[in-house]
């Protein structure tokens, strides 16, 4: 997503650095910037996710690094604990480090140490987007775990290819996500906690990328999606739609998925 000038620049370097040489699993789609539009962040995700060539997609932020072997933990994963009629969406745990120098998990017990020495938190562990996931429960956990859906809930996650993508109307830093996760809990998905995998994210410059983060911006934002867009929900899937789930679906689904 850039100017002319911008992808000029990013075709040049991978050219120079030929990073992508004998690749054939990677696919760049080029977005060009309109002249005063906000940061069109869930169209660009939509247009990624047109392109995927699987039966699943795993919805993640480029600034996060996975976890080794990740990739063949979520194919064993999705044979598992996925139908083509299931509703049900793989959670990854998101973790983050303030601190450059922290050396990368090898695996999960080197994760749950870094957690346990604060060395490494919940991802925004000052929001709650992720506080649903449970990560109490995560550092001990064994199997996968059905977890309750929360307003505010926006899951690294797994679903079909097939399944609803991003509102397109969502720009710059506000609800983006929330927004997806919400529409998947109205049309009755189930939140799957994996046990294993994760993702991890260093802290790095942010990009002058055109959000605009204004206290106007975010009003109408937030007016948007506490009005319009539940009010649509309510009328698309039923009134009751976005009931908060029992608290009793917090549970184990007894299967092991061998990392």
């Amino acid at each position: 997503y850039g100017t002319e000038s911008d992808i000029r620049s990013f075709i040049q370097y991978v050219n120079k650095f030929g990073m992508l040489e004998g690749r054939s699993n990677v696919t760049i789609h080029i977005v060009y910037i309109r002249k005063g539009y906000y940061h069109p962040i869930n169209y660009l995700r939509n247009v990624a996710w047109s392109a995927a060539r699987s039966p699943y997609v795993f919805l993640i932020d480029l600034d996060f690094i996975p976890s080794y072997g990740l990739y063949h933990y979520l194919r064993k994963a999705t044979e598992l604990l996925m139908t083509e009629t299931q509703k049900r969406a793989l959670v990854v745990a998101a973790f983050e480090t303030k601190h450059t120098h922290t050396a990368f998990p090898n695996n999960k017990a080197e994760m749950v140490k870094l957690a346990k020495g604060r060395i490494a938190v919940r991802f925004h562990e000052d929001f709650s987007g992720h506080t649903a996931t449970d990560y109490s429960k995560w550092m001990t956990a064994s199997y996968p775990y059905i977890v309750t859906w929360s307003k505010n809930y926006e899951p690294y996650m797994v679903v079909r290819t097939s399944s609803t993508r991003y509102d397109n109307r969502y720009i710059g830093v506000s609800l983006n996500k929330i927004s997806h996760t919400t529409e998947l809990h109205a049309q009755g998905y189930e939140f799957v906690v994996l046990p294993d995998g994760f993702i991890f994210h260093y802290p790095h410059s942010k990009a002058h990328d055109r959000i605009v983060v204004s206290h106007t911006f975010r009003s109408c934002v937030h007016q948007m999606s506490d009005i319009n867009f539940m009010d649509e929900l309510k009328s698309k899937y039923g009134k009751d739609c976005l009931k908060k789930g029992e608290a009793d679906k917090r549970k184990d689904i007894i299967i092991k998925i061998v990392y």
